[in-house]
This record gives structure tokens, C-alpha cells and sequence, in this order.
């Protein structure tokens, strides 16, 4: 079974509260998401999902909705 992307937001943020169902969850919903928080969270999708992202992939990819959009064209369901 695959890991669904906000199971990975929860272990790489793990003290945050938040709502996994607000579409504009992402850098700056809560303090521990910042770029680092971002760049981290990017890695542990690549693990997860043996995807890679370029950089300016990464530089673009500030929500859930939007790292969910590029891996699906990516065909990963997450």
C-alpha cells in the first residue's frame, strides 16, 4: 500500500496541528514549514515515492496540492 502524502507531512512535522484537508496547506501553515521544512519533506517524498525532483521543482512546490499535482503527472498516486 502506498503512503498517502499527508501521512509524510505528519512524520516530517510530526508536533504540527493542522488540517491535511485544506487545499492551501503548505509552507507557513504552521511554524516548523518553512523552506527547510519544505526541502526536507521533498526528500522524504523522493524516498517514498523513488521519484527525483529538480530543483526548480522544489522551488515551485509549496503546497500539498501541489506536490500531490506533480506527482500524479509523475504517475504516483499520493
Amino acid at each position: 500500500m502506498t503512503r498517502r502524502l499527508e501521512e509524510l507531512v505528519r512524520e516530517q512535522f510530526p508536533d504540527a496541528i493542522f488540517d491535511s484537508a485544506d487545499p492551501s496547506l503548505g509552507v507557513g501553515s504552521f511554524p516548523e514549514w518553512d523552506s527547510l521544512g519544505t526541502f526536507n519533506l521533498l526528500l522524504l517524498a523522493e524516498q517514498t515515492y523513488s521519484v527525483r525532483f529538480s530543483t526548480s521543482e522544489m522551488a515551485e512546490l509549496k503546497t500539498v496540492a501541489a506536490i500531490r499535482k506533480h506527482l500524479k503527472s509523475l504517475g504516483v498516486e499520493a
